[in-house]
C-alpha cells in the first residue's frame, strides 16, 4: 500500500476529486444526503459505518532499483515508473520515451552516424550528460543538415540546450554554428510562436551577449599586444 506516500490518490479521479464529480451529477436530495454525510465525517473515523475505511490504494510492483548513493530509488509498477529522491532537484524527466529508448541504444545509433535520430532520443530520456555527449559528437560539416531536418516539437528544447551550454563551453563557434542553422532553417516557426519561444530566446541572447562582451573585453586588453605581433 502507498502507507507514508504524500500523493492524495484516495477517491481520485481523472475528472477530478470523486466527492465533488457526485455532488455534480446528483440531484438536491441526494447532493444534500452527501453533503451531510461528508460534514459529519471525522479524519479517520466514519459514523455507522465501520466497515467503511479510508485506505491507501494498493500498487503491483514488479521490480525495485535503488540508486547507488542511497538517496533514490525507483519501483516498476502498474501504474507506470515511480522515482522517489531525498534530492529536491529533479534528476530524472523524460519526454516521450518509450522502452527502446536507453544509454546503449542511442550511442548505438550515433555510432551509425544516424545524428537527428540520435540527437532526438537524448532529448527524449532528457539527461543533459547524454544530451551534451551527443550534441559534441556531431560533427561540425553535419550541423546545417542535422539542423534542417530536427524536429519542431524539440527545437524548444535545442534552444534551451544551448542557452545553456553557452555559459561554460569553450566550443564557442561550434554553438553558434547550431545557433545559426536552426535560425535559417526554423526561423520562421520562431516567429510564428514567439510566447512560446520569448523566454528561450532571451536566455540565447543573455548567453550569447556576455560571450561577446568578455571576449570583447579580452581584445580591447590586448589591443597593442596584437597590433606588435601583426607588425612583426
Amino acid at each position: 500500500a502507498l502507507e507514508g506516500v504524500s500523493e492524495r490518490r484516495v477517491r481520485m479521479t481523472e475528472a477530478g476529486p470523486l466527492s465533488e464529480f457526485l455532488l455534480a451529477g446528483a440531484d438536491e436530495e441526494d447532493s444534500a444526503i452527501l453533503k451531510k454525510a461528508q460534514k459529519n465525517r471525522l479524519p479517520g473515523a466514519t459514523r455507522g459505518q465501520t466497515a467503511d475505511r479510508n485506505l491507501k490504494p494498493q500498487v503491483n510492483t514488479k521490480a525495485i532499483q535503488f540508486s547507488p548513493t542511497g538517496r533514490s530509488w525507483a519501483a516498476s509498477t502498474k501504474e507506470g515508473l515511480l522515482i522517489y529522491s531525498l534530492d529536491e532537484s529533479l534528476m530524472f524527466d523524460p519526454i516521450d520515451l518509450d522502452i527502446d529508448i536507453t544509454p546503449v541504444t542511442i550511442f548505438q545509433t550515433l555510432s551509425q552516424n544516424q545524428y537527428t535520430k540520435a540527437l532526438v532520443m537524448s532529448f527524449k530520456l532528457n539527461e543533459r550528460e547524454i544530451i551534451k555527449k551527443v550534441f559534441e559528437s556531431i560533427p561540425t560539416k553535419q550541423i546545417q543538415l542535422v539542423a534542417q531536418g530536427f524536429p519542431l516539437f524539440y527545437v524548444k528544447k535545442l534552444l534551451e540546450f544551448l542557452g545553456a551550454y553557452l555559459e561554460s563551453t569553450p566550443h564557442i563557434e561550434f554553438a553558434l554554428t547550431w545557433s545559426t542553422h536552426l535560425f535559417n532553417y526554423h526561423g520562421r516557426y520562431l516567429k510564428d510562436n514567439p510566447t512560446t519561444f520569448v523566454a528561450t530566446l532571451r536566455t540565447l541572447m543573455k548567453s550569447t551577449q556576455s560571450l561577446n562582451n568578455d571576449i570583447g573585453k579580452m581584445c580591447n586588453e590586448n589591443l597593442y599586444t596584437l597590433e606588435f605581433f601583426s607588425a612583426v
